[in-house]
Parts: structure tokens; sequence; C-alpha cells
């Protein structure tokens, strides 16, 4: 007897970040833009929380400036 395990499938860091660019360009929330993709909703959220911020587009409120 053969049994199917449910398997989901990683994405990496590129994958990810694509994504994450595409989505700050369009007009759409997060579930309407998963939805459109096909990709989990969960795992997106996740990713957003963890990422580093490496790409700042106000370097003001990105580094601690010394007064």
């Amino acid at each position: 007897m053969t049994e199917k395990f449910r398997t989901r499938e990683r994405y990496g860091e590129a994958f990810w970040h694509k994504h994450h660019e595409a989505w700050q360009r369009r007009a759409l929330n997060q579930r309407e833009y998963c939805e459109a993709q096909g990709i989990p909703l969960k795992a997106f959220g996740n990713w957003r929380a963890k990422k580093p911020n490496r790409s700042c587009r106000h370097r003001n409120f990105c580094t601690d400036v010394a007064a």
C-alpha cells in the first residue's frame, strides 16, 4: 500500500523577493496579490515578517543617526 504524503513546495529567497517587489508595485493587498499569483498568503506574510531590510528606499529612516 502506497501512502501519499502532503508536501509543500519550498521557495527560495529570490522567489519571495521577486514577489515582494511585484506586490509593492501593484494596488493590491497581500491577500489579493497572493490569490492572483497562486502563492500561499501565510508563507508570503511569514517571509515579509522575517526578511532583512536590505533595500531601504528612505535611508534616513533605516539607519541610526547620532545627534
